[in-house]
C-alpha cells in the first residue's frame, strides 16, 4: 500500500478523534477511581480552607479601634468621632460563603464540551470519507505537456478509422468486458494488448484493472470486484510500446447489469 497525503489525512482524522476520546475517558476513570477520589476532593477544597483561615484571622472593625488615650484630647476629638457614623451592621462579620467544587461539577462543566468536540469530529470524518476528495496536480507544466500528447494521440486514432464496440455485463461480483476492434475495412485486429480500467469518481483505491484476452476476433476479460454505482470505464489498446487506442465511457454498474453512457 502506497502512503499518500490523502491516506495519512484520513488516518489522522479517524485515529486522532478516537485517541482524544479514549484519553478523556481515561482521565475520568483516573479522577473517579476510589483510591484517588479522597485525595482529589481534598485538593479541590484546599483554596476554600485557606480563604476561611484568612477570614478567621482578620481583626474585626470594632476591635481595631485605638482605645489608647490621646494626648490633648478634648472636644475636638469627640467632634471628629461624631462625624464618622458607624452602624452596627457594618461591624458585624459577614458569614463566609463556601461552595465545594467536586469532581461531578467538573464533569458537568467539561463533559458537554468534550462530547460536542467528539460529535463534531465524527461528523467531519463522515463527510470527509463520503464526499469527493478532488484532484491535485503536482506539476502544471507536466500536466500541460501530457495534455498536448493526448491531443496528438487522439488525432492519430481518428486517422486510423477504427470502429470499436464496448459491452459490459455483470458476472459474479465483477464486470465482464467485451471489446470488438474493426479496422477501416471491417477486419478484426488481433495483435493488440487491451486493458479495461474501472476508475472510481472519488477514490482511486477502488479502481480495478482487467487485461482482456483475444480469441482471434474479440477481446474479453473480467474486472472484480466492482461495486454498484457510477464509474469511468477506460479502454486502452497498445501495439508494443505505442498506445494506439483509448476511450473513456461513463458506466453505471447495477446489481445485475451495467449500462454504458457514451
Amino acid at each position: 500500500m502506497t502512503t499518500t497525503y490523502a491516506s495519512l489525512a484520513e488516518f489522522a482524522q479517524s485515529a486522532g478523534a478516537i485517541y482524544f476520546f479514549l484519553f478523556f475517558i481515561g482521565t475520568l476513570v483516573y479522577a473517579f477511581w476510589p483510591k484517588n477520589r479522597a485525595r482529589f476532593g481534598d485538593a479541590a477544597r484546599m483554596p476554600l480552607r485557606e480563604d476561611r483561615a484568612v477570614g478567621a484571622s482578620r481583626p474585626s472593625i470594632a476591635s481595631s479601634r485605638d482605645e489608647r488615650p490621646r494626648a490633648g484630647g478634648g472636644a475636638a476629638d469627640l467632634e471628629s468621632e461624631a462625624l464618622l457614623p458607624v452602624s452596627s451592621a457594618s461591624i458585624r462579620e459577614r458569614p463566609a460563603v463556601s461552595v465545594e467544587l467536586t469532581g461531578r461539577h467538573v464533569v458537568a462543566i467539561l463533559g458537554p464540551f468534550f462530547l460536542a468536540v467528539f460529535a463534531a469530529n465524527i461528523t467531519l470524518i463522515y463527510f470527509a470519507l463520503h464526499t469527493p476528495h478532488g484532484s491535485e496536480l503536482e506539476n502544471f507544466y507536466d500536466a500541460s505537456q501530457a495534455f498536448n500528447a493526448q491531443i496528438a494521440e487522439a488525432r492519430a486514432q481518428t486517422e486510423r478509422g477504427w470502429k470499436v464496440d464496448v459491452t459490459a455485463r455483470a458476472e459474479g461480483d465483477g464486470e465482464r468486458i467485451m471489446v470488438e476492434f474493426r479496422n477501416r475495412d471491417g477486419g478484426s485486429i488481433p495483435d493488440l494488448e487491451v486493458t479495461a480500467r474501472f476508475e472510481h469518481p472519488f477514490d482511486p483505491a477502488l479502481d480495478r484493472v482487467a487485461r482482456l484476452a483475444s480469441d482471434g476476433l474479440d477481446y474479453e476479460g473480467v474486472a472484480t470486484p466492482v461495486r454498484p454505482g457510477r464509474w469511468l470505464l477506460v479502454i486502452e489498446a497498445r501495439r508494443g510500446l505505442e498506445r494506439v487506442f483509448r476511450s473513456e465511457n461513463k458506466i453505471v454498474v447495477a446489481d445485475t447489469e451495467a449500462n454504458l453512457q457514451r
